[in-house]
């Protein structure tokens, strides 16, 4: 009964339950009350909380407070918030001049703690050559990771891109892939 549910994890977050309030918080956010919702994530004040906190500031065009709040939990280590950050300094949508440095930095983040959205942006940025050298072959391979976690879009461009490659890139590109990293860096 999600009612009940709802009520006892309301009593918990109350005295001051932080995983209750985050529970809560999210529940209210999936049910669109996005009001209520704020008001036990910041009670909840854990790393996914503050992420998700950020998700309803971006929705309400706050973009200073969802800035904050993702940075908060990107600070923190949650991979959710990266992918935010990532998304907000690509894009100019958002009431901040595009930083694509950035973005790299917290789509490699994303990208490494198995976040597909992540793997498949910073694919694209590698393949565009955008804040990095243009590597097509590195592209595949955050393309690769990508699909191997579920991202459809990231197999077809990953199929089409390595499609094109000469056999020697495809080669460099299996031994990435069998070494679970990218050319030049360490695991991840």
């Amino acid at each position: 009964d999600e009612g009940l549910a709802e009520l006892w994890l309301t009593v918990a977050a109350a005295n001051r339950d932080a995983e209750a309030a985050l529970e809560l918080g999210r529940s209210l956010y999936r049910r669109g009350n996005q009001a209520a919702a704020a008001l036990w994530l910041e009670r909840a004040g854990s790393p996914a909380a503050r992420s998700l906190l950020g998700e309803i500031y971006l929705a309400g065009r706050r973009f200073p407070e969802a800035v904050a709040a993702f940075t908060a939990a990107a600070e923190a280590g949650e991979p959710e918030a990266h992918l935010a950050l990532g998304r907000i300094n690509l894009d100019n949508d958002f009431g901040r001049r595009p930083d694509p440095r950035a973005a790299l930095r917290h789509l490699k983040a994303a990208a490494a703690a198995g976040r597909p959205e992540g793997a498949y942006r910073l694919a694209r940025m590698f393949i565009q050559g955008l804040a990095t050298p243009k590597d097509p072959i590195t592209g595949a391979f955050w393309l690769h990771r990508a699909a191997e976690e579920g991202h459809a879009q990231a197999r077809a461009e990953y199929d089409r891109l390595v499609g094109a490659f000469t056999l020697g890139q495809k080669k460099r590109l299996e031994r990435m892939i069998d070494e679970g990293r990218e050319a030049g860096t360490g695991p991840g």
